[in-house]
């Protein structure tokens, strides 16, 4: 199937406007301006003026688009990205014009969290807890859980204290968690993922002939497409 743009219940994909696909990826990163994309732009043919905001033909004369639901579907009819439609910028020269979005995830940026852990926690727990109180349910289950256990199994555990008064945000808590637990917080196919990993710490042995023959005193250095690299393992 082919990949669906919704904007304002119309598939502009469909009715072909868009000139190029939405490039979502899978992010990691420790960038705090970068955890979570916050803006989007759809790039769009605008040859019959579809998207002037003054012309009477436009999608979106007469309608109430700003802040409207943006949704991305890719070829497997997977959402992959949802946002609100905030501006639209017209260029006449090229007869185009740009959808300006932001994700919704944007909207928990200036959430006030209140929160205390009742008990000594993982980071993973924590985390799941603090989505929890603000109502935020896009994260990725499983890598919770999987994080939550390899924490718990290595004993790492914490006692969060962030109070309404101290004016503490979601995003930047939830960044504390994940600096404190060495963990990776990042977006994909629409889900917040908190992934936990331990950097590779032991030797490496050498294999001849059936016989290990040695201990190498440093690790080989072993490279591998980046695509198929996961949660830093």
């Amino acid at each position: 199937m082919n990949p669906i743009i919704n904007v304002l219940g119309v598939d502009i994909f469909d009715l072909g406007y868009v000139k190029s696909m939405l490039n979502v990826n899978e992010q990691k990163t420790y960038n705090k301006s970068k955890l979570i994309t916050n803006t989007y732009d759809i790039p769009v043919i605008n040859t019959d003026f579809y998207f002037s905001k003054s012309n009477p033909s436009s999608v979106f004369n007469g309608s109430n688009w700003r802040y409207s639901l943006v949704e991305v579907y890719n070829q497997d009819g997977n959402k992959i990205w949802e946002g609100a439609l905030v501006d639209i910028e017209e260029n006449y020269r090229d007869m185009t014009a740009t959808l300006k979005c932001k994700n919704t995830y944007f909207g928990f940026r200036n959430n006030t969290i209140d929160y205390q852990s009742s008990t000594w926690e993982t980071g993973a727990a924590a985390f799941k807890n603090i989505c929890d109180s603000v109502g935020f349910e896009k994260y990725n289950l499983d890598s919770i859980n999987a994080s939550d256990s390899q924490l718990d199994d290595n004993g790492c555990k914490l006692k969060c204290d962030f109070l309404a008064e101290d004016g503490v945000g979601f995003i930047e808590a939830i960044e504390k968690l994940a600096e404190y637990n060495n963990a990776y917080l990042y977006v994909h196919n629409d889900e917040l993922y908190f992934d936990h990993w331990i950097p590779f710490s032991g030797s490496t042995s050498v294999t001849l002939d059936g016989n290990v023959k040695g201990i190498l005193k440093e690790a080989p250095i072993i490279t591998s497409p980046e695509d198929d690299l996961i949660n830093g393992y």
